[in-house]
């Protein structure tokens, strides 16, 4: 049986994320519920956090931030 936060959309992988911004460093704390709780250090403004989320996430799968939508 599969995760409750993520599926498998043809290629791309849709995650369903909770997002702790202002954390002393970026991780990934494990499943909270139905979500993945991430922890980011970037604040949420002006799409700071969305940002850092697209890096963090691009670098924990190996690929570019460009290939990850928010």
């Amino acid at each position: 049986m599969a995760a409750a936060w993520y599926r498998w959309n043809g290629t791309d992988l849709i995650l369903k994320l909770r997002i702790q911004p202002r954390a002393a460093h970026d991780e990934i704390v494990g499943p909270l519920g139905d979500a993945l709780k991430i922890r980011l250090t970037a604040t949420p403004v002006d799409g700071k956090a969305n940002e850092r989320l697209r890096e963090f996430l691009g670098k924990q799968c190996g690929v570019a931030k460009s290939q990850v939508t928010v």
